[in-house]
């Protein structure tokens, strides 16, 4: 789940292409709602997305840990998608790179 664009959030590029890649990829859905902050505190597994910070876990919330305070396994999952999309070109959307010449 994931915050909705009402609850104050960047619509970013990367989390547009990540939720792409969760039902095309992953066979996963994501439901976009408002997340209480005791679901942080009880969740297996959590991370960021952006630009700069791609996929990154996020190992513990208020120096509570999230699950086993390591990457969870869907977390891993999630993150070597966008690599395959962005870095490797080996997922869906070739659209989404274009070469950059320098």
């Amino acid at each position: 789940m994931t915050p909705s664009v009402t609850s104050n959030i960047l619509e970013g590029v990367t989390r547009s292409t990540l939720l792409s890649l969760f039902p095309e990829a992953l066979g996963l859905a994501v439901e976009q709602r408002q997340i209480d902050r005791t679901e942080l505190y009880t969740a297996d597994e959590a991370f960021f997305t952006g630009t700069a910070a791609e996929v990154t876990p996020i190992l513990s919330i208020d120096r509570r840990p999230v699950g086993d305070g390591t990457m969870g396994p869907l977390t891993a999952k999630v993150r070597d998608a966008y690599f395959r999309a962005v870095r490797d070109g080996s997922a869906p959307h070739p659209e989404w790179r274009r070469p950059v010449w320098v």
